[in-house]
């Protein structure tokens, strides 16, 4: 195979070797899936509209083979209207589970809304406001690792009391690294 150069003197040429090697700037606009070695890549799931009514917000996202998992977490992309009770959970999970890979973990204080643009994870260890809990890390010996392709499932719970309005949306996203 020939190594084919991008750049913005000569276009593309052909050159002795193999591979793609671009020398030039590059936008990227649209869906763009990493499946190859030496570079993360971010899956996230559809925003989720919260309603009044407590329950369950759930998202799977699926990620290659031979992928490890390096985060789980959610973007809070429209303030969650929490009332006088209301909490907000959050827990991971692969297959059917929900709470394999990250435990279920009250992330509000009672009655605190969560604010649009927080971001919250297993790795990054932050709270939602000036207090509140962190998304626990990964529990032990959890494989996050698999050969085949799989699905990590992500829980939002609101409990505890109803919001007091149905503002509050979310995304849920898994990082990963394919290793080749």
């Amino acid at each position: 195979m020939v190594k084919v150069v991008v750049n913005d003197k000569a276009g593309l040429v052909s050159k002795a070797g193999n591979g793609l090697v671009l020398e030039s700037d590059v936008t990227l606009d649209g869906n763009i899936t990493v499946n190859g070695a030496k570079m993360s890549s971010i899956v996230y799931g559809d925003e989720k509209d919260f309603v009044v009514a407590q329950g369950n917000y759930d998202t799977a996202l699926s990620i290659p083979a031979n992928a490890v998992i390096l985060d789980v977490g959610y973007i809070c992309t429209e303030t969650i209207d929490s009332d006088s009770s209301t909490t907000i959970t959050f827990s991971a999970g692969l297959a059917s589970s929900l709470t394999d890979f990250i435990t279920a973990t009250q992330v509000n204080q009672t009655n605190a809304d969560i604010a649009a643009g927080v971001v919250q994870s297993a790795m990054s260890t932050n709270i939602p406001h000036s207090s509140g809990a962190a998304i626990p890390t990964f529990l032990p010996a959890v494989a996050r690792f698999s050969t085949s392709a799989a699905t990590v499932n992500v829980r939002l719970t609101v409990g505890g009391a109803d919001l007091n309005s149905a503002a509050g949306k979310t995304r849920a996203f898994v990082e990963y690294i394919v290793v080749k």
